[in-house]
């Protein structure tokens, strides 16, 4: 017996991710950012019109874990 090590990766569940380098926050241009809307009226209110591609956003947790 031999044991061989299999290299998995993981499978693209967002689609390709872009890029970039970090900018300054006062240099981004955020009310032209697509957004996907959700079909929840209120949470697509306020996040703004909807969720941000490569966006993240802690919308809940439990108390203490440092929000």
């Amino acid at each position: 017996m031999v044991e061989e090590r299999v290299k998995q990766e993981a499978p693209a569940r967002f689609g390709p991710v872009a890029k970039s380098s970090p900018q300054s926050i006062l240099t981004v241009d955020f009310l032209s950012a697509p957004r996907r809307v959700s079909g929840i009226q209120e949470f697509d209110r306020v996040m703004g019109g909807g969720i941000v591609p490569g966006s993240l956003t802690l919308i809940g947790g439990d108390p203490g874990i440092g929000k």
